[in-house]
């Protein structure tokens, strides 16, 4: 973790002056509340409840505090973070049904790796992972989950085309 990094926290303890979340990792972080939202706060809790997801920025690390922000996440980053851990989640659902009897087998990836999305990941590009990690019964199931392709992202651009010439259409 490092400054600037976004986490999905789950909210612990909501105060009119602090709110503790709990990060991935298991830590505690805190969010003051001029970090909530901009502006003055009548409610806290139409921003954070117990036990609600929330994205959060680190702002910083001092020891064994980290301090957090949630109104410096825009609403990309958060949907950024959301839609993995979406996938995460997914794909642990995945490898579940698919080892069934054998899920111990998520423990020796996730030694090497830092999640099963990264497993995934890098087994696009080299299927002997797949003999590696997985029993002989699951390989062909897990490489059609590696054929999968994630949701594309979909990149548009508008261009604006002036030309003042009597023949600016033909030109262009």
């Amino acid at each position: 973790m490092e400054e600037g990094d976004l986490l999905l926290c789950t909210v612990e303890k909501v105060s009119n002056t602090i709110t503790i979340v709990r990060l991935p990792n298991g830590k505690e972080g805190t969010i003051v509340s001029s970090e909530i939202a901009p502006g003055r706060i009548k409610h806290m809790r139409q921003y954070v409840v117990p036990n609600k997801r929330i994205v959060c920025k680190i702002l910083e690390i001092s020891g064994n505090n980290i301090h957090l922000s949630l109104r410096r996440v825009n609403s990309k980053e958060k949907k950024e973070v959301m839609q993995r851990y979406k996938q995460d989640q997914a794909i642990n659902i995945a490898f579940k049904e698919i080892l069934g009897e054998n899920s111990n087998e998520t423990k020796k990836i996730l030694e090497d790796f830092e999640s099963l999305r990264e497993f995934i990941d890098k087994a696009r590009t080299d299927k002997e992972l797949i003999l590696k990690y997985i029993p002989k019964d699951n390989q062909e199931a897990i490489r059609k989950i590696t054929e999968k392709k994630m949701k594309n992202s979909e990149l548009k651009q508008y261009i604006r085309i002036k030309c003042l010439e009597e023949d600016g259409i033909k030109r262009i």
